[in-house]
């Protein structure tokens, strides 16, 4: 069975709502799975799961984003409670559709270098261009869980995590390893919203994912109406 590791930092403006619809998710539509692992801070409302404390500081900077996630998955891998192989989720990643956990798909929507925007994301990009030229390889960031081993995993040590905004590291992971990945549209609802414009943008996908802009908006209810039923992870 395949363990499930979730990093939760202090960002969550709901009570950590994004989590509980997660895990419904998770429940619903993931086959082939074990324990399930939050490392960060734990909520109060959350039980049968494995705590890992991490310690990220108080709120950290925004160009520590992708250390912490970095750091979150080392501990998870130096843990030997974790399977080698495991299913990485954020905790506003909802799925749609049958999955089993050990064959989830590499998936990935378009080049690295389409990602070269105007805001601070872009230096992750150019770090991550930096360590990879003169390939341009698919880019493998996109908002759906990914399954990694935790062995090759390690082998990212190489990098700098001290540089400022980090690496894409799915992207990383996948060009290292050689990870086929699937091309596919990336969805993530993060603006204000009536519930029949999000149930029509998310028909028929497998998953999307939510930002903090998307409870401006009827996200709740569409979550609700997707995973009624309280999970055995919710007190």
């Amino acid at each position: 069975m395949t363990s499930v590791i979730i990093p939760l930092g202090h960002g969550s403006r709901n009570n950590d709502l994004e989590l509980r619809y997660c895990l419904r998710s998770m429940e619903q539509y993931l086959t082939g799975y074990g324990d399930v692992f939050i490392i960060g801070r734990k909520p109060g409302w959350l039980k049968n799961v494995i705590h890992i404390p991490f310690d990220e500081g108080f709120a950290p900077q925004g160009y520590e984003k992708e250390r912490n996630i970095y750091n979150k998955i080392m501990a998870a891998c130096a843990d030997d409670r974790v399977t080698d192989d495991f299913l990485f989720m954020n905790d506003d990643h909802f799925l749609k559709a049958q999955h089993e956990a050990n064959r989830f798909p590499f998936c990935s929507c378009g080049r690295l270098s389409d990602k070269l925007t105007v805001t601070d994301y872009k230096y992750t990009v150019n770090n991550t261009m930096s360590v990879l030229w003169p390939t341009d390889p698919a880019y493998a960031d996109i908002h759906c869980p990914i399954l990694y081993n935790k062995h090759l995993f390690k082998a990212l040590e190489e990098y700098d995590w001290q540089v400022k905004f980090g690496y894409c590291i799915k992207t990383l992971y996948c060009h290292r390893w050689s990870r086929f990945t699937h091309k596919v549209a990336d969805m993530k609802i993060d603006a204000k919203y009536s519930a029949e414009q999000i149930t029509q943008a998310i028909k028929g996908r497998p998953w999307f994912s939510i930002g903090d802009k998307a409870f401006d908006g009827e996200i709740v209810q569409v979550l609700q109406e997707l995973y009624p039923t309280k999970s055995k992870y919710e007190l």
